[in-house]
């Protein structure tokens, strides 16, 4: 195993899931970072849910430029900051 990609489901401020919106995790072995595994599998997911018209959200901190990297390879769009460094991206 490299790692795992994890799709969760996505609520709105009431507690509610929404529905066609889920939001992505990933992690990778360190061994196998840098190596561009993460952006293919992240971009075969998305690629493939884009076909049902849904939404993924992803949530990082500021300083990840790792996974920021991985978000932008990927089509992923910044879409807010929070005070506590949290960046949401949407794909």
């Amino acid at each position: 195993m490299l790692g795992l990609i994890i799709l969760l489901h996505s609520y709105d401020k009431t507690g509610v899931i929404l529905s066609g919106q889920y939001e992505i995790g990933y992690l990778l072995l360190p061994q196998k970072q840098h190596q561009g595994y993460m952006t293919e599998g992240v971009n075969a997911v998305c690629n493939q849910l884009s076909h049902s018209q849904i939404v993924v959200t992803a949530e990082v901190k500021g300083n990840n430029t790792s996974s920021i990297g991985v978000l932008k390879r990927c089509n992923f769009i910044r879409i807010a900051t929070t005070s506590g460094m949290i960046e949401l991206w949407k794909r």
